[in-house]
């Protein structure tokens, strides 16, 4: 049988079966879906950092339309 596993960002390595045991099975099924689909996309480093910011300056935006922050939800 073969063990998968996936690497933290610490380099421990963690069983897919430990993740299901703690009910993280399906966030570990949409995160290994992910990876996937940006290898797929065959990205250099460039293109890489690239994505990732703007994926970054992306998710500050909806942050603070979501908490109110937005200008047209702002008083003067």
């Amino acid at each position: 049988m073969v063990s998968v596993s996936v690497v933290q960002v610490t380099g421990h390595f963690v069983s897919v079966a430990i993740l299901e045991r703690v009910g993280l099975g399906a966030l570990c099924d949409q995160l290994l879906e992910l990876v996937r689909r940006v290898r797929q996309l065959r990205l250099d480093a460039n293109e890489y950092i690239c994505l990732k910011y703007i994926i970054l300056l992306n998710s500050g935006t909806q942050l603070a339309l979501s908490c109110g922050n937005s200008p047209a939800t702002q008083s003067s």
